[in-house]
């Protein structure tokens, strides 16, 4: 998922280090899965299946990309 700059602004004042966050894909900041969950590094889960059921940890301040996913 991509980040705009302001995505990472909004995450940031919530206390999230976006070094943790984010990752830098072929020069495109997007967000990070977690290694142990292969999910997206806000999501609550202990899967790891692709559609993995969960819960959106910062679903008030979630990135652009997330609030127009189908």
């Amino acid at each position: 998922m991509p980040l705009l700059k302001s995505d990472i602004d909004r995450l940031v004042k919530l206390g999230h280090d976006p070094n943790k966050f984010r990752v830098v894909v072929d020069g495109v900041t997007r967000l990070a899965n977690r290694e142990s969950t292969r999910a997206c590094y806000f999501l609550e889960t202990d899967s790891v299946e692709i559609d993995a059921p969960g819960t959106c940890t910062v679903w008030d301040a979630r990135p652009e990309g997330c609030r127009i996913y189908p």
